[in-house]
C-alpha cells in the first residue's frame, strides 16, 4: 500500500488535528446535579482543556494500513495486474479522483464540530464485589433534584452501590421517569495487554439497521434503502442556545471506570449511519480523528452513542470496576446478551426485543455488505473506469 504514488494521493487528502474533550462548564453552572457530584468525600471538580492548535500531519505507512477497505482495494488495484485498477496506472488524475470521491463522503459522514464527549466532574466507586449487569433495565429518577424516591426500588440490592454514580449524571426531564439501562462489570484483567471492556474504534450505535416491531419476533434487519432508521443506543446531544444560557445534555451515556487510562474517546461524531460498521466499528476513520482524550480514574464522562471510543490495553492483575448508564432512547433490547431485572423491570413496549445472537446477525451484515461493494458495470478499460466513478458503493465496506 505504502508505495510512492499512494503516499502522494494520500498527503493531499489529510489533514489530522488532534482533538481533546470539551469541559463544558455553563452545562452545569447553577445546576443541581453539582451537588449530586459529591458522592462521598469526593468534590467536583473542573478540567480546563487546553486549545490545540491545528497540525496538519503527514500520512505515513500506519495511516496508510489503517485505511478504510474500499480505499485499500483502490490502493493495493494500482500494483495488481489481474485487478480493474491497474488500468489506472499512468492516470493519477483518475485514481485522484476517486480518492477524493471516497474523501468528500467520509468528510460528511464525521462530524467534529460540537460537544459530543465532555468531562462531567469526578465520582467514587463503591467497594468491588465482582459485579456484572449488561444493559439492565431500570427505572431512572422521577426528578433530578430529589435525593430520595421510587426508582431506587427498581435497582436489585446487589447494584445499589452504584445508586450515587446514577445520581452524578445530569439527566433531563426527556429522560425523568424513563426506563434506563445499566452496565456494571467488576473484572481483573486476564492476560497481559488484555482490555477490559470491547477494544477497537467503536460507536454504541450499530448505525445503518433498524428493528422490524411490526412483527413479534423483533428481527434485526438491513435498511432497505440508503437513509433508513439509525438503531439508537441512547442517542444523545448537547443543547445551548446562547453563550450566557446554561447547556444540557440530552439522553446519551454516561460512563466512568475505575482505572485511569483504561479508555479513549474523540469528541466527534459519525453522523452518517450508513459510515457505521456492525456492532459500531468505526476504525476506518482513525487516520481522520488525530489524537483521543484518555479517561482519568474516576472521571465520569457523558458522549453520544455515534461518538467514538475504544478500550485500551492493560497490564496483567489490573482490577477495574466499569459503570455505564444507556439513558431511554433505545432501539431494541439484545435479550442474549442483556441481563435482566430480577424486580421485574422490562424495556417499554416502544423497545423490540431481540433474541437474535448479534454478533450472528453482524456477521450477516458483512456479508451483505461485501456483497452490495460491486461496481456499477464491468470495467475494462481507462474509459470505463472513469463513467464507472460513480458507480462506487462507498458505504458498504
Amino acid at each position: 500500500i505504502c508505495t510512492d504514488r499512494a503516499l502522494i494521493l494520500l498527503r493531499h487528502m489529510f489533514d489530522c488535528t488532534p482533538r481533546s474533550l470539551p469541559l463544558v462548564p455553563s452545562a452545569l453552572d447553577d445546576f443541581d446535579q453539582w451537588r449530586r457530584l459529591r458522592t462521598g468525600s469526593t468534590t467536583p471538580r473542573r478540567r480546563e482543556w487546553p486549545r490545540r492548535k491545528k497540525v496538519a500531519v503527514a500520512p505515513t505507512a500506519a495511516a496508510a494500513a489503517s485505511l478504510d477497505s474500499t480505499l485499500k482495494l483502490l490502493l493495493l488495484g494500482l500494483d495488481d495486474e489481474a485487478s480493474p485498477m491497474s488500468t489506472l496506472r499512468g492516470h493519477a488524475d483518475m485514481a485522484h479522483a476517486i480518492y477524493e470521491h471516497v474523501r468528500h463522503w467520509r468528510a460528511s459522514a464525521l462530524c467534529i464540530n460540537g460537544v459530543f464527549a465532555a468531562s462531567i466532574g469526578q465520582v467514587e466507586f463503591p467497594a468491588p464485589r465482582g459485579l456484572y449487569c449488561n444493559m439492565m433495565p431500570f427505572q431512572m429518577p422521577d426528578c433530578i433534584r430529589m435525593s430520595d424516591g421510587e426508582w431506587k426500588e427498581t435497582i436489585p440490592p446487589a447494584f445499589k452501590g452504584y445508586i450515587p454514580l446514577i445520581e452524578a449524571c445530569p439527566l433531563t426531564h426527556s429522560d425523568e421517569g424513563k426506563i434506563g439501562y445499566l452496565t456494571v462489570h467488576e473484572s481483573q484483567i486476564a492476560h497481559e495487554g488484555g482490555t477490559h471492556r470491547r477494544a477497537g474504534l467503536h460507536t454504541e450505535s450499530p448505525g445503518r439497521v433498524h428493528v422490524d416491531t411490526t412483527g413479534a419476533t423483533g428481527a434485526f434487519v438491513a435498511p432497505p434503502a440508503p437513509g433508513a432508521l439509525t438503531f439508537f443506543w441512547g442517542g444523545g446531544h448537547y443543547m445551548q442556545h446562547s453563550e450566557d444560557a446554561r447547556g444540557v445534555f440530552e439522553g446519551g451515556i454516561y460512563t466512568a471506570s475505575s482505572v485511569g487510562g483504561s479508555m479513549q474517546v474523540w469528541n466527534a461524531r459519525v453522523a452518517d449511519p450508513r459510515a457505521i460498521g456492525p456492532l459500531g466499528d468505526v476504525d476506518k476513520f482513525r487516520p481522520l480523528l488525530g489524537a483521543g482524550s484518555t479517561l482519568d480514574a474516576g472521571e465520569l464522562l457523558w458522549m453520544t452513542d455515534q461518538t467514538p471510543h475504544e478500550s485500551l490495553p492493560l497490564p496483567a492483575g489490573t482490577y477495574r470496576q466499569f459503570f455505564r448508564l444507556v439513558t431511554s432512547n433505545v432501539s431494541g433490547w439484545f435479550a442474549a446478551h442483556s441481563t435482566e431485572n430480577e424486580l421485574g423491570i422490562l424495556p417499554p413496549p416502544s423497545v423490540a426485543i431481540i433474541s437474535q445472537d448479534k454478533f450472528e446477525l453482524a456477521r450477516q451484515l458483512v456479508d451483505h455488505a461485501k456483497a452490495a461493494a460491486t461496481w456499477s458495470s464491468p470495467c475494462t478499460s481507462t474509459s470505463d473506469i472513469k463513467h464507472g466513478v460513480r458507480g462506487l458503493n462507498v458505504g458498504a465496506d
